[in-house]
């Protein structure tokens, strides 16, 4: 099979042929894949911004969809099975006896044995085979692409985490900061969950593209514009609000003003979720968080039960997954296109489903 593999820190994918795996752990399915979506933590993985050792060339990505075509023992012992149409988080080999295992929250377990996480401590994705965890794998609606589907497993899945993790009532002003791969999902999830929803960004192809969506946020705010510019135009969504501001932010890019920017629109006693991953410190002041009573909290990916919910949300709901596609042997066009300043939506490595074992 072809596969994009990673060789050294900071250099390009090498697009070129490796054994398909033939030997599953109970645990796995092998799929011919469909689609592979390509994520920030992608880019980090690849110029050693994440914690990898790289003891063999690895191959990338960890947001696979695409079709059963072998089966571990256990996989096939709980019901799934040949041609099924699939997508998945990318967790390999949950251990099942960590405290968090135990109480369901496979999201965090802390000894994910012979395996790890997709493309970064096991072989990825951006391959025409890959291989999977069945726990952590969802079925897919016939009425959803695989391209669609690939950015729901760690893109869609971290944003409908982060709106899960803010425990905000219906009706409560959401603000999204950042309008990207993620912020473009999380504003059309909050949105068709009830929330009165506020996107941010600084940057005008974000923006329209988010005011193009179906679901398009309540209040689209450029960040260029100032905080008090910002604050007016929130307190305007709900005059009768003791305290003007969001009720809850979520941070879904790296850029660190934003996180300030985000305590600033904030009200009193709201809850601001880190999603970005930068590579510097975020920095607080201490007068934010004590005398705003503001709440911080971090949200990773949704737990494969919530994964499941949120590919049932989104096959109910009119939910634009906007992507530009590429083939495996432009992954280095791809990854160049990641860091124009115009970037908007999803990149998607898609597969021709021609291939067979």
């Amino acid at each position: 099979m072809r596969a994009a593999l990673f060789e050294s820190f900071n250099q390009p994918y090498v697009v070129k042929d490796v054994p398909v795996p033939t030997e599953l752990h109970p645990y796995q399915m092998l799929l011919r894949t469909g689609a592979a979506g390509f994520c920030h933590t992608d880019e980090l993985i690849r110029t050693g911004g994440m914690p990898v050792s790289l003891k063999h060339d690895l191959i990338g990505g960890h947001e696979p969809a695409g079709t059963v075509v072998d089966l571990g023992e256990d996989a096939a012992k709980y019901g799934w099975h040949i041609g099924q149409r699939v997508g998945a988080l990318g967790y390999m080999g949950y251990c099942g006896t960590c405290p968090d295992c135990k109480d369901g929250r496979l999201n965090y377990c802390t000894k994910l044995s012979d395996g790890g996480f997709l493309g970064m401590s096991c072989q990825g994705v951006f391959s025409e085979y890959c291989l999977v965890d069945y726990r952590s794998a969802v079925e897919l609606p016939d009425t959803m692409s695989f391209v669609e589907a690939a950015p729901l497993f760690c893109a869609g899945a971290t944003m409908y985490n982060a709106i899960l993790t803010a425990k905000q009532p219906q009706g409560a002003i959401l603000g999204i900061v950042g309008l990207g791969a993620l912020g473009h999902l999380g504003v059309q999830f909050a949105k068709s969950m009830g929330y009165v929803v506020v996107g941010v960004d600084a940057r005008d192809e974000p923006i329209e593209l988010a005011k193009s969506l179906k679901l398009a946020p309540h209040l689209c705010l450029d960040a260029r514009e100032g905080v008090e510019s910002a604050t007016k135009a929130i307190a305007a969504l709900n005059p009768e609000k003791p305290f003007p501001g969001l009720d809850a932010c979520i941070v879904a890019t790296d850029w660190i003003p934003s996180f300030q920017y985000g305590l600033d629109i904030l009200t009193r006693h709201g809850t601001l979720i880190v999603v970005g991953q930068p590579a510097e410190k975020i920095p607080f002041h201490f007068s934010d968080l004590i005398f705003k009573d503001i709440t911080v909290k971090g949200s990773l990916l949704a737990s494969p039960e919530n994964c499941k919910a949120l590919i049932e949300h989104v096959a109910l709901h009119p939910v634009e997954i906007k992507v530009k596609t590429y083939k495996l042997d432009d992954v280095t066009e791809m990854v160049h296109d990641l860091h124009q300043p115009g970037m908007k939506g999803k990149f998607v490595v898609e597969f021709e489903q021609t291939q067979v074992l």
